[in-house]
């Protein structure tokens, strides 16, 4: 796995795939944007455990 410190406003660029800016970051939180193409699949996905309180709500 990579790991990257990033600044805003900065850009990464993944060859064949497409570019991604951060546009701003708070807490533990950053805004992105990603430029890819239309037929690119980019998936967000859940958090280690998130969901499984939701299925025990009665």
């Amino acid at each position: 796995m990579l790991h990257l410190t990033v600044k805003i406003g900065q850009t990464v660029e993944i060859p064949g795939v497409g570019t991604i800016v951060l546009k701003e970051k708070s807490g533990r939180c950053a805004h992105l944007a990603f430029d890819v193409k239309a037929d690119q699949e980019v998936k967000l996905l859940p958090l280690p455990g998130a969901g499984r309180e939701l299925l025990q709500v009665k």
